[in-house]
């Protein structure tokens, strides 16, 4: 489930111990574009592969497109994509995004935003792998993100999509949230949430005390919805443009 947009407006950096040194960095990237440049974007969900494939400590990444309004749609929303990228190091991250290979996403967007993650806990598969090394502990009243990701199941689909709409309105009120947006690998079928709390204790609120989110996780493993699915959490190191 959501990203300021174009120049830099701010770097926030949270107390991390030597968050340089980690083993592996995750970053969440989304950008906004307009006019013409939206088709330009739209061909990158094919065409950045080329050059991402390539690039020097990216372990695993992800193109995502989003729906309309928070991300929670079957109708597409063709100014806002995401990059979903799994590092090496922070050092490998900051030099992928001061490289030539980024320069047309910078230069293209109107507005970006940036997250620097540390994974402290995951469960479940993406693309048959789980892909996060667990980087120590939560540091306690820092920023937490949470990404969920889930293949939905052909046959569930319209089940699924039906309990969409009260779920999306229920966290955009939650106390504690700072941002959540609804992404995707395909339309309909392959969907991520991206949500980014003030703390765990937030998250951790909304996810296991609200009536509509425990109903929905009820009906998640009554009715299988999902062929495959993740759950990661992660300290926030870094924010750019939030």
């Amino acid at each position: 489930m959501y990203f300021l947009f174009g120049e830099i407006c701010h770097i926030h950096t949270f107390k991390a111990a030597n968050y340089l040194s980690l083993e592996q960095i995750t970053t969440v990237s989304l950008f906004n574009y307009c006019g013409a440049a939206k088709l330009w974007a739209f061909g990158q969900m094919q065409f950045a592969h080329a050059r991402l494939r390539k690039v020097p400590g990216l372990e695993f990444y992800k193109m995502m497109g989003s729906g309309s309004g928070s991300g929670f749609s079957i109708q597409p929303d063709f100014s806002t994509y995401a990059f979903f990228g799994i590092w090496t190091s922070v050092r490998d991250a900051e030099l992928f995004f001061s490289s030539n290979a980024y320069l047309p996403f910078r230069k293209r967007s109107d507005k970006q935003k940036h997250l620097y993650l540390k994974a402290t806990k995951a469960h479940g598969e993406w693309d048959s792998q789980q892909p996060f090394a667990m980087n120590g502990n939560y540091v306690e009243g820092n920023r937490i993100a949470v990404l969920t990701r889930a293949s939905i199941s052909k046959r569930k689909m319209i089940r699924f999509w039906k309990n969409v709409p009260e779920v999306s309105r229920s966290i955009e009120s939650a106390p504690g949230l700072i941002y959540s947006k609804g992404i995707g690998e395909w339309p309909i079928v392959e969907q991520a949430t991206i949500s980014l709390w003030e703390n765990r204790e937030a998250m951790y609120n909304f996810a296991y005390r609200n009536p509509i989110h425990v109903d929905v996780i009820r009906k998640t493993r009554e009715l299988g919805w999902y062929t495959e699915e993740l759950f990661a959490e992660f300290e926030v190191i870094r924010e750019e443009g939030i």
